[in-house]
């Protein structure tokens, strides 16, 4: 709740800043978005990516 599951960011570290920590989780790393996007290269042929869905298909590879 208090920690971005992305970049692993704090909430106090963005009030600290003056930044809307709601705003952050909600727009900018949407964890929503991340799950939808691995699920989109998960149902697309490799063949067909392109070279952002490579890198990310690469590293999710390396990853788990």
């Amino acid at each position: 709740m208090n920690v971005c599951y992305i970049c692993n960011q704090g909430r106090s570290d963005f009030e600290r800043e003056g930044h809307d920590f709601k705003q952050h989780i909600k727009g900018e790393h949407n964890m929503w978005d991340y799950l939808k996007f691995i699920i989109h290269l998960k149902c697309k042929d490799k063949g067909n990516f392109n070279g952002l869905e490579d890198f990310v298909a690469n590293a999710l590879d390396k990853s788990l």
